[in-house]
C-alpha cells in the first residue's frame, strides 16, 4: 500500500488531462470516439484517483471515520459553495426563453432533489455523487463488509444503473426489472448518480487502496487489450440502442479500462512538485467553472448581439476557465486571498 501523503505527477497530470476533456465533452468538437470513450474515462478516473488517496490513508483494523469525515466535509463545502455560485448566477445570466429550465429554483420539491439527490446543477453532479459514494464505502465498511463486500454491493447496483442507461429500451421491457428502474428515475431522475454509479468507482479505489497493483507490464497490456474492446462496446451500444429514452453514457468496459489506466499511471509518474500540485488544484476549478464560464460568455455575447461559432465558444470557454483556474490557484497563495482555497 502508498504512502498516504507521497503524491504522483502522472496522476497529477492524468486528472488536469481529465478536467480538459470534460470541457470537450459538454462544448467541444469531436466524433463519437471523442466524446463517448475518451472523454466519458474522465469522471470514472477521478472517482477511482478519489477512493484510492483516500481509503490509502486508512491503517489496518483501523476506524474508517476519522479519515473520511474531513474529506466528506471538504467535498460538501465545494458542493455547497459553487452550488451558491450557480444558483447566484442562474436567475442573472439565463435569457428568457431558457428561463424554463430555472423554474426548480422557486419549487421547494424540485430544489431539494436536485440538492441531494440528482445534483444541484449540470456537472455539480458529480461533487453529489462522490459524496454518496464516499458515504456508502464509509457505511459498508461499518457494517464489516471490508473492501471486497463493498466493492461487491457496489457492483451490483452498477449494473443495474447499466441497465437504465443506453439499453434502457430493453432493460424497461422486463416486467420487475422496468418497474424498478421507473421508480429510481422517478427518483433520481438517471442511473448515472452517486449509488449506481460513483460508489463503483470509489469503491474501485477503495479496495485497490488495499492491495498490490499489477505490475507496469501487465497494466499496459491489460490497457492495451480493453480500450479497443471498449471502443468496440461503444460503437455497438450506440448503434444498436440508437435513440434509446436514455442516451448511454457510462460503460461496461470502461472499468477494466479504468482499472488498468489507473494502475499504468500510478507506477509511472515521479513524486509530484509545485507545478503538478497546481495542476490538481486548476482540474477542480476547471471541472467546476466551466459551465458557469460558459453561461456567462453567452449571456454577455447576446447582450452585445454577437454570434459565436461552436469551435470559438469552445475555444473561449476553455481559455477562460483555464485562466480563472490558474488565477485562483495563484492567489490562494496569497495572504489576504486564502479564502478562495474554498473553490477547490
Amino acid at each position: 500500500m502508498p504512502q498516504p501523503h507521497k503524491n504522483y505527477a502522472s496522476i497529477d497530470l492524468a486528472k488536469f488531462a481529465a478536467a480538459l476533456l470534460v470541457v470537450v465533452l459538454h462544448l467541444g468538437p469531436g466524433g463519437l470516439f471523442v466524446k463517448q470513450f475518451l472523454c466519458r474515462l474522465a469522471v470514472p478516473f477521478f472517482l477511482v484517483c478519489a477512493g484510492y488517496f483516500l481509503f490509502s490513508k486508512l491503517q489496518k483494523g483501523s476506524a474508517p471515520g476519522p479519515v473520511v469525515l474531513p474529506y466528506f466535509l471538504r467535498i460538501l463545502r465545494l458542493y455547497a459553495v459553487w452550488t451558491a455560485l450557480y444558483y447566484l448566477a442562474l436567475p442573472l445570466f439565463t435569457l428568457s426563453y431558457n428561463r424554463q429550465e430555472i423554474a426548480f429554483l422557486v419549487h421547494p420539491l424540485q430544489l431539494l432533489q436536485r440538492l441531494f439527490l440528482t445534483g444541484s446543477w449540470s456537472v455539480l453532479w458529480y461533487l453529489l455523487g462522490l459524496l454518496w459514494a464516499v458515504a456508502l464505502c464509509w457505511l459498508c465498511l461499518r457494517l464489516g463488509l471490508g473492501a471486497k463486500g463493498t466493492l461487491l454491493a457496489a457492483a451490483l447496483l452498477h449494473l443495474f444503473g447499466l441497465a437504465g442507461q443506453g439499453i434502457a429500451s430493453f432493460s424497461l421491457q422486463v416486467p420487475l426489472l422496468g418497474a424498478l428502474l421507473n421508480a429510481v428515475q422517478l427518483v433520481f431522475d438517471s442511473t448515472r448518480n452517486g449509488p449506481f454509479f460513483s460508489f463503483f468507482y470509489v469503491a474501485l479505489g477503495l479496495w485497490l487502496a488495499g492491495r498490490p497493483l499489477p505490475s507496469r507490464r501487465f497494466a499496459a497490456g491489460g490497457l492495451a487489450l480493453s480500450a479497443p474492446l471498449l471502443c468496440c462496446e461503444v460503437y455497438a451500444v450506440q448503434h444498436f440502442f440508437e435513440g434509446a429514452a436514455s442516451a448511454p453514457d457510462y460503460y461496461l468496459l470502461t472499468i477494466p479500462t479504468i482499472f488498468f489506466l489507473f494502475a499504468l499511471l500510478i507506477q509511472v509518474g515521479g513524486e509530484a512538485g509545485p507545478a503538478h500540485r497546481a495542476l490538481r488544484a486548476m482540474s477542480t476549478l476547471i471541472y467546476c467553472s466551466h459551465i458557469l464560464v460558459w453561461l456567462v460568455l453567452g449571456f454577455i455575447c447576446w447582450l452585445l448581439g454577437i454570434s459565436l461559432s461552436s469551435p470559438a465558444l469552445f475555444a473561449l470557454v476553455l481559455g477562460l476557465s483555464s485562466a480563472f483556474s490558474l488565477a485562483v490557484t495563484f492567489l490562494a497563495r496569497r495572504r489576504g486571498f486564502r479564502w478562495l482555497r474554498w473553490l477547490y
